[in-house]
């Protein structure tokens, strides 16, 4: 077991998969009976924004981690190059098979539009549809894949965005963290509301915040890890942080969606991570079993995976019992994600790393 001092976010891994399973459960209004009736799920099921929201909070959290020292001072080309492709190996591949495996459910669209849906599909192959603020471009082919295209800016600009925010004193950061507050919530109190799932929700300009977020929560965590007495703040902090975001879905029908889309969860999902980011207290040991971070590791195929297995499965016969729908949904995209993770997902990514390699070596 890591010690408080060394983050092996072997709990932040296994929530991965926790978080990943509330985009799931939002997404299961989209599963049909034979007669093609939806199914009546409760209303708290529609609330996968956390799930989205945790990721890119995670994203910014885990890279300032990793990358922190590498990118303290400037963003040297190679290193950005190196790193992009550590990134692009990690989530292109099955991004890619996911997005070809999506293509006959859009066969009778190609057929009456083929221009429009190939350039749809070029926008997609490209990660490039989170910036187009319309709903059939940004949630075209595998609708789950728009974080995606959302989360490959952020590591664009992530080299370069580090070294800045680092070098900014205490005193500065908070005002510089006032002002964006204050004309991020003043541009959505102005908004137009035709917008505000294009731009508030889906673009990566605006989601950029929750990746902001992620970076000066790891920054904060370097200030709690000096004081004595951790391991008891951790025992205390975990469980209050699971309350905090329990509270939040809780009450979340009190709060109109434009904040819901991510800034009404920003306080409980920083709070969850910050507290989950130490492998001590009674639950972050639990989640730090091996079991729990396998899942956490197959997660991201499991995020890309169940909105197919929803649409495929309803293209087939299905049972009358919600128990069984949801069983083989959850079930056929496990199957999926773990064949995936060992057969294709890890090859892939060693295969691009070793290619850039050889590149590198021949270049230099």
């Amino acid at each position: 077991m890591a010690s408080n001092n060394v983050a092996s976010l072997n709990t932040l891994t296994s929530l991965r998969f926790v978080f990943a399973f509330f985009v799931f459960l939002s997404h299961l209004t989209l599963v049909e009976f034979p007669e093609g009736k939806g199914l009546n799920l409760p209303a708290v099921f529609s609330e996968g924004f956390i799930g989205v929201s945790f990721f890119f909070i995670l994203s910014g959290f885990i890279l300032t981690h990793v990358y922190r020292e590498q990118f303290s001072n400037s963003a040297e080309m190679k290193s950005v190059k190196s790193f992009l492709t550590k990134r692009f190996a990690r989530i292109y591949p099955l991004y890619l098979l996911t997005m070809v495996l999506s293509i006959p459910l859009y066969a009778t669209n190609f057929v009456d539009d083929p221009l429009r849906y190939a350039g749809i599909f070029g926008f997609d192959m490209a990660m490039l549809q989170s910036i187009i603020p319309i709903e059939i471009v940004y949630f075209s082919f595998n609708s789950p894949g728009w974080s995606i295209s959302t989360e490959f800016f952020f590591y664009f600009i992530f080299p370069f965005f580090l070294p800045l925010v680092l070098k900014v004193n205490l005193r500065n950061a908070l005002l510089v963290i006032a002002f964006v507050l204050l004309a991020y919530f003043s541009l959505v109190a102005i908004f137009p509301s035709n917008l505000h799932h294009s731009q508030l929700y889906i673009s990566p300009i605006f989601r950029v915040l929750d990746f902001f977020i992620g970076i000066i929560l790891y920054l904060l965590r370097s200030y709690i890890l000096p004081f004595d007495r951790t391991d008891k703040l951790i025992q205390i902090m975990q469980p209050l942080s699971i309350l905090m975001l329990a509270l939040f879905i809780i009450f979340h029908s009190q709060v109109d969606y434009v904040y819901r889309y991510a800034s009404y969860y920003w306080l409980p999902m920083s709070f969850v991570i910050l507290s989950f980011s130490f492998d001590s207290g009674v639950l972050g040991r639990i989640l730090a079993g091996r079991v729990f971070v396998y899942f956490g590791e197959i997660s991201f195929g499991f995020y890309l995976f169940h909105w197919l297995v929803i649409k495929y499965l309803n293209l087939a016969s299905y049972s009358n019992s919600l128990s069984v729908n949801i069983a083989l949904v959850f079930g056929i995209t496990c199957v999926l994600s773990i064949v995936s993770y060992e057969l294709y997902e890890k090859r892939c990514r060693r295969m691009i790393n070793e290619i850039f390699s050889v590149k590198k070596s021949l270049e230099s």
